[in-house]
């Protein structure tokens, strides 16, 4: 595990099933993390010594996300978790589906990085982003059954390569992971029936996420990397 005692993180869908497993794995390699939370109390298993929390943030307010941004020291890192899935064939999904999908996706991200950038501009010190788009980024014909998902995650692997480029001569690396389905308590409800063995676990990408945000990487910028189980 990369040392990256000192570092400030922030970590956006932090109390979900992903981001808790990120989180644990920035705090336990020494990173100071920071949580913008949509919850109005903080969960038991974020109460801990080197995590800061900030409730009730909407990350898809611009006024909110400027907001938890101008109140911290300098960042590193952001990791941009947060976000939704929605396994349904397209005729049961309706224009209110896909703009969810959108918002809690992509213009999550669009925020969290453009405030991200402008922090790490404003400290001259560089930086790395890393956000979390999916399979079906690279393999849209993988996104059969869940079109508005296969949308949302293709503009978050392109809005990744585009700020890669704006940001580089900055001293700032934007990456992205694609995962296949993630073991999560939410996705097995919503699939039941599939081989849940074959999918790619939180821990496993959190790894690849912390190895992403070591002052190694500086080389790897502007990727959508496929992090996939068996499927």
């Amino acid at each position: 595990m990369p040392d990256l005692n000192g570092l400030n993180v922030v970590i956006t869908g932090a109390s979900g099933a992903l981001g808790s497993a990120v989180t644990e794995r920035f705090h336990d390699a020494g990173a100071q993390c920071f949580l913008p939370l949509v919850e109005t109390k903080v969960p038991l298993h974020l109460q801990k010594q080197g995590i800061t929390t900030a409730c009730g943030i909407d990350l898809t307010s611009e006024e909110d996300v400027e907001s938890f941004f101008s109140g911290l020291p300098h960042i590193w890192a952001t990791v941009n978790i947060a976000g939704g899935f929605l396994y349904a064939p397209i005729e049961e999904t309706n224009a209110a589906l896909l703009m969810k999908m959108l918002n809690i996706n992509v213009l999550t991200t669009y925020l969290s990085c453009r405030a991200s950038i402008r922090h790490m501009l404003n400290s001259r010190r560089g930086g790395r982003i890393v956000n979390i788009a999916a399979r079906t980024a690279l393999r849209p014909e993988l996104g059969a059954n869940m079109s508005a998902y296969a949308v949302a995650k293709a503009g978050v692997s392109a809005l990744t390569a585009a700020l890669a480029e704006e940001v580089k001569a900055h001293g700032i690396a934007v990456n992205a992971l694609c995962p296949s389905i993630i073991d999560t308590p939410e996705n097995r409800r919503q699939m039941p029936d599939a081989d849940h063995a074959k999918w790619i676990s939180p821990s496993v990408i959190a790894a690849e996420i912390v190895h992403l945000v070591s002052m190694e990487t500086a080389a790897i910028n502007g990727a959508s990397i496929p992090i996939y189980g068996e499927v």
